[in-house]
């Protein structure tokens, strides 16, 4: 069986990256298959605060070092409000890839009450803004508005941000289910350095070999 990894969730609400780092109020472990880290899925039934820009952030940590990111999957889960209003990005380091945004919906899109939707950076080429409302509840994989990507060969290290707001007054969103999938490889200089560790390995003992041959 592969060993298991730890990634860390936080929740924090009121204030999301942009503003500073999101208040964290308590502290999960969470388990994945050695080199894809994921929340599983998270079912906070969380309201987004209603026309409030401080929203509702979602923190994650990654310990390990001397890795590269080679793909990115954030599921989302939404109902209740209006599409149209929601508002949501995954931040690393310094970058920050918009998830959702009204500004990019289609009408269909925007005119529906219910966001179920995979994003991938190995997904379709049709990014969600471009979805109908019937698409954009479907449940299928598609691409983000901000390309997730963007994070391809990232060090994975250190804190992710999961951030939702709800820009305007009048309906209220429910955030049902989430899960966050970030599949990590050992970069390359890494893996050249163990292949050419286990290289010198089986020199120094065929080196060996012959000096006791020749001894005897």
């Amino acid at each position: 069986m592969k060993t298991l990894k730890n990634i860390a969730v936080v929740m924090a609400v009121g204030a999301g990256l942009l503003a500073g780092q999101p208040v964290r109020a308590g502290i999960t472990a969470l388990t994945g298959i050695s080199g894809v880290y994921s929340s599983g899925t998270v079912s906070p039934s969380q309201v987004i605060p209603d026309n409030n820009p401080g929203g509702v952030s979602y923190g994650f940590s990654i310990a390990d070092t001397g890795l590269q990111v080679s793909q990115v999957t954030v599921l989302i889960n939404m109902s209740g409000g209006y599409n149209g209003d929601m508002y949501a990005y995954l931040a690393h380091g310094s970058t920050l890839v918009e998830l959702l945004n009204s500004t990019v919906y289609s009408t269909g899109g925007a005119g529906g009450n219910t966001i179920n939707v995979t994003m991938s950076s190995a997904g379709s080429a049709i990014p969600v803004g471009g979805l109908s409302a019937a698409q954009l509840s479907a449940g299928s994989t598609y691409g983000a508005p901000g390309d997730l990507g963007n994070f391809n060969y990232a060090d994975p290290n250190g804190l992710w941000t999961l951030f939702f707001s709800d820009t305007s007054p009048g309906d209220t969103m429910t955030l049902n289910t989430f899960d966050l999938s970030i599949t990590a490889v050992p970069e390359p200089v890494n893996t050249a350095l163990a292949l050419f560790g286990g290289l010198f390995a089986v020199l120094l003992s065929v080196r060996t070999t012959c000096r006791k041959t020749a001894s005897v």
